[in-house]
């Protein structure tokens, strides 16, 4: 992996490995590896996905996945809560209405209107790139 990478992801890509591929009692090393590539600041993630990945209040309730990352992820969770991100998010949303790769029903489905926004990635790249994060 290349260090100068930073990876935005989001709840699933916490949620689906914990329940699926990589449990806790079978790959452990796999939540380590996870935990050094987000110390190194490669992985991060967002606010908005507390209330996915953490949505118990009571301890007993609460599963592996929620309780690693509350007490063990060492990565940055940025804030959403800036008018900055806003806008970002709504050009991200308008590069998905105006790519013929998404029906238009899955973006109005997210509750977006259509909006003119500059494109947010060029033809050659495989994914979406926004202020050096990855999505």
């Amino acid at each position: 992996m290349n260090n100068n990478n930073i990876f935005l992801i989001d709840a699933n890509a916490f949620l689906t490995p914990s329940k699926e591929y990589y449990r806790f009692s079978v790959a452990p090393s796999y939540w380590k590896q996870i935990n050094d590539i987000a110390q190194k600041g490669c992985i991060k993630t967002i606010d908005k996905i507390n209330k996915e990945v953490c949505p118990r209040d009571k301890e007993s309730d609460k599963d592996d996945i929620q309780l690693w990352f509350e007490n063990d992820f060492k990565g940055d969770v940025l804030s959403t809560n800036k008018q900055e991100i806003v806008n970002e998010y709504q050009n991200i949303i308008n590069h998905l209405y105006i790519n013929e790769k998404y029906s238009e029903k899955a973006v109005y489905r997210m509750g977006w209107q259509r909006r003119h926004s500059r494109p947010l990635i060029d033809s050659d790249s495989k994914s979406l790139r926004l202020h050096g994060y990855f999505f």
